[in-house]
């Protein structure tokens, strides 16, 4: 169990990243008692998910966790769903609960479309950063994360976080990549950043288009906090656009209407230079890691 991926409840430690088992004939069971047709399982990861009907024949996402670990995580998500419904466009849960004592699940509004494609992120770049800007600006109660993850304030559980990501990360990997210059710019700097609401995962693969609303929803919030840094979320975007989608024009693009819009180049740095760092661990639990693109990542902001 990882450091970068651990929190703590009730003074005992889990991992929200590793998958558990979890039985199908079980959780079938569940819902037909719950008067829900299945119509079709999905492809299981840390969550077991299922497109489900009830007798009325209105279509709902089922979205069970595998461990404790990540139904704490999951919980969270239901905490920011519920907060957020009335400012922005989330799906509805309609129902939640445990399954036994360590598998938390959610039945929501089943969305009728597609994830977004890089054709519709290009061009609805400037509605992606605003966003990400409206986030930032809410002012909700705290989560659930506010309280697990280690710090005295949004500085501090950001830069914890980051140490934790790079401590993770194999040795000669951060040697060869001379990832302590991004951890270093990040210690230096970090206090500059001020708090404000993150959604935590704001990558395109957490945005599609409902058919029925012809709108961008926002999904997948389980690591959004009240308590997290400015730019995060869009520096996050960046990131995985320019690391893992490979787009990097794509991601310049976003880092320059950014600096239009008038945001401030080292803070948008520490942020990238976080998510830089992140990037690398996330590609050292591949099977074959490649590098290659975090390394251009990571050049490229430390250019900045």
């Amino acid at each position: 169990m990882t450091k970068a991926f651990q929190i703590k409840q009730d003074d005992k430690t889990f991992d929200y990243r590793s998958p558990g088992r979890l039985d199908i004939e079980a959780i079938t069971s569940l819902l037909i008692k719950k008067k829900y047709q299945i119509i079709r399982f999905l492809d299981p990861g840390r969550h077991l998910c299922a497109i489900i009907e009830d007798s009325n024949n209105r279509k709902f996402f089922f979205k069970i966790a595998t461990s404790k670990g990540i139904s704490i995580v999951t919980e969270n998500e239901a905490a920011w769903s519920d907060a957020v419904a009335n400012y922005l466009p989330v799906p509805k849960i309609y129902n939640r609960g445990y399954f036994k004592k360590d598998s938390f699940y959610l039945i929501m509004e089943y969305l009728d479309g597609p994830l977004v494609t890089l054709e519709v992120v290009e061009a609805k770049v400037e509605e992606i950063i605003s966003l990400s800007e409206k986030i930032a600006n809410l002012k909700i109660d705290k989560l659930p994360a506010d309280f697990y993850n280690p710090g005295k304030n949004c500085q501090e559980i950001f830069l914890n976080k980051t140490i934790s990501h790079y401590d993770a990360i194999p040795g000669e990997i951060r040697i060869k990549y001379e990832l302590n210059t991004l951890l270093n710019f990040v210690k230096d700097n970090y206090s500059l950043l001020s708090c404000c609401t993150r959604h935590g995962d704001f990558a395109p693969w957490h945005l599609l288009i409902s058919r029925k609303h012809n709108i961008l929803f926002l999904i997948d919030g389980e690591h959004a906090m009240t308590q997290g840094v400015e730019y995060y979320d869009i520096g996050y975007f960046i990131q995985r656009t320019y690391s893992v989608w490979k787009e990097k024009e794509l991601a310049i693009e976003i880092y320059r209407k950014l600096l239009e819009r008038g945001y401030i180049k080292n803070k948008l740095k520490i942020i990238l230079s976080a998510r830089a760092i992140g990037g690398f661990l996330d590609e050292s639990f591949a099977t074959k890691p490649n590098y290659k693109a975090h390394e251009d990542f990571s050049r490229w902001v430390l250019d900045i």
